[in-house]
């Protein structure tokens, strides 16, 4: 929806969406020209439900820290999983700083494993199954 102080409220279906360097373009149906575009510069954009996977702009694979909490985290090779995601940290205060996965262990809910969340370590993301693959790392303590 667009809310423009002129132009009041407007809901327009979203085509498609580009991911640019620090934004998001969305391209809205009946919005097809520049000239229309700068009609509704300097509205509010909001919007109840955005699907960027269907959007095209997260790909399937990618996934907000969020939706994973509560998902089982499996090590490559395991044949049980480790433990269940209770949530993520940023290494540091920098925004752009890799995030460290917080594993609430199985069978033992006062330990927990801390991951690092870095492309090269994860490997996939099952949403149906609810569970998160990592590769095997070198670990002092054995996976049970």
């Amino acid at each position: 929806m667009l809310d423009h102080r002129e132009r009041g409220a407007v809901c327009f279906p979203i085509v498609r969406v580009e991911k640019r360097k620090n934004f998001a373009a969305l391209f809205l149906k009946g919005i097809e020209t520049i000239d229309a575009a700068e009609k509704w510069m300097g509205a509010r954009v909001t919007a109840t439900f955005l699907d960027l996977r269907a959007a095209g702009v997260i790909q399937p694979e990618e996934f907000f820290f969020d939706e994973v909490i509560g998902f089982e985290v499996w090590i490559e090779g395991h044949p049980q999983p480790l433990g269940k995601i209770s949530g993520f940290f940023p290494v540091h205060a920098d925004p752009d700083a890799p995030m460290v996965c917080v594993v609430k262990a199985d069978g033992d809910s006062s330990r927990e494993i801390l991951l690092p969340c870095h492309s090269d370590l994860m490997l996939g993301c099952d949403r149906d199954q609810k569970r998160l693959v990592f590769a095997a790392l070198a670990m002092d303590t054995e996976v049970s």
